[in-house]
């Protein structure tokens, strides 16, 4: 691989005139110098604030405009016309940190195959002003454990304590060849399509975690991931059950533990189909141990009303009768 490879930083925008320009001037700013900057206009209804913006540019930019399609149609022609190696892309409400092309770059140079490594990290939250009053920081996330992490979005950090894990696609790093291999993004999904290209290609692709911040994210009112809540939540259960069908025990990218994932997706989903397949799956394989009974029974019987003291009386009386069954077996 090219020691400085050249990176397409891909900016989607629709009705963007309040924070576009604060994201352009983020990419551009960039320390390290082999990169391209496309910002594709998905149909902006803003009486050309927003085309206006993005103009003033001038050639520091490749612009291009389109009919709105959504965010998956307009992440999906930055990448027919990028002519980077690798390819990030940033929302047009966020920023870049000013180092995270030349920190990703130089991570590159150091794994053993580059062409087929994902690189994401942390990132900050912001409000509407850029003030920053949040740090997402994920659990350590080993390339064995991201299928369970993105399937649960949580990782155990002890026996009996979970820290959610929060993939935000605006810090990833990915080699061009990757879309080549797996397809672009589903065009029919609205606010999930970035988790569905996750779940294609960790089958072929090492996702490898870094420490540092590469990302501003910012919230505010207007944005899809608010606005558009009861969709994501239904993608979110479509998308989980094809992503359940890549489940292969003994394989290092896409293996993971069934009843500890079952109790999280139950969490997360409720009692969905994903959640209810998860189960069965779980059972089938039978528990390995009295944990992994205990994450089946609550899974099972998963309440929101659930209190401390309930759980508490359920794993006292697993025990029971695991001793019982101890003491027959004897």
């Amino acid at each position: 691989m090219n020691q400085t490879p050249f990176i397409s930083i891909i900016i989607p925008v629709y009705n963007g005139s309040d924070y576009v320009a604060e994201a352009i001037e983020s990419a551009l700013a960039q320390t390290y110098h082999s990169f391209e900057v496309l910002v594709i206009n998905d149909g902006s209804k803003d009486d050309g604030r927003t085309d206006k913006i993005c103009r003033d540019f001038g050639d520091r930019i490749r612009y291009f405009s389109q009919s709105n399609g959504g965010v998956s149609s307009a992440l999906n022609a930055g990448i027919k016309e990028a002519k980077g190696e690798f390819i990030c892309w940033l929302s047009h409400d966020d920023l870049y940190p000013i180092e995270r092309l030349a920190i990703q770059a130089a991570r590159l140079n150091s794994v053993n195959d580059p062409e087929h490594t994902i690189l994401y990290g942390n990132y900050d939250i912001m409000d509407e002003g850029g003030v920053v009053y949040d740090h997402v920081r994920n659990p350590p996330t080993p390339v064995r454990s991201f299928y369970e992490a993105l399937l649960s979005k949580s990782l155990p950090v002890s026996k009996l304590r979970w820290k959610n894990f929060v993939l935000n696609g605006c810090t990833l790093m990915i080699p061009r060849q990757a879309f080549d291999d797996v397809g672009l993004f589903n065009e029919k999904l609205r606010t999930t399509q970035d988790y569905e290209m996750w779940f294609r290609m960790c089958r072929g692709y090492d996702f490898v975690q870094m420490d540092e911040v590469l990302l501003l994210s910012r919230r505010h009112a207007k944005q899809g991931t608010i606005t558009m809540w009861k969709t994501m939540r239904a993608e979110s259960e479509e998308i989980t059950l094809k992503a359940l069908g890549l489940y292969e025990a003994g394989d290092p990218r896409t293996n993971l533990n069934l009843a500890r994932t079952a109790f999280a997706l139950r969490t997360n989903l409720g009692n969905s189909q994903a959640s209810r397949m998860l189960i069965r799956m779980a059972l089938e394989k039978e528990p390995k141990s009295f944990l992994d009974s205990l994450f089946i029974a609550l899974a099972m019987g998963w309440n929101i009303s659930f209190t401390y003291a309930k759980i508490a009386n359920r794993l006292m009386r697993y025990e029971v009768k695991r001793k019982r069954a101890y003491r027959e077996l004897k």
